[in-house]
């Protein structure tokens, strides 16, 4: 009954964001993903979203989005900032 399921605590995936996981496979732009995903949850979170928001107006193919979700979601507060 002290499971984490059922006392509504969510753990950190295997990249340290809470209630995520890396999937393997999927090809070249779920690499892509996971590493954007994993910067999300680092130190440099805000500095990596300008880096991937700059990139992604040129030439990435994978949108802020994807790091700006996660962020939000851990520090609600900063989400304007963001």
């Amino acid at each position: 009954m002290t499971d984490g399921a059922q006392s509504g605590v969510v753990a950190a995936g295997a990249d340290g964001v809470a209630g995520h996981s890396l999937k393997k496979g999927g090809g070249p732009l779920r690499g892509l993903y996971n590493f954007v995903f994993k910067l999300a949850g680092g130190r440099f979170a805000t500095p990596a979203l300008f880096a991937v928001s700059f990139a992604e107006s040129s030439f990435f193919p994978i949108p802020p989005d994807v790091m700006l979700m996660p962020m939000v979601l851990a520090r609600p507060k900063r989400g304007y900032y963001y």
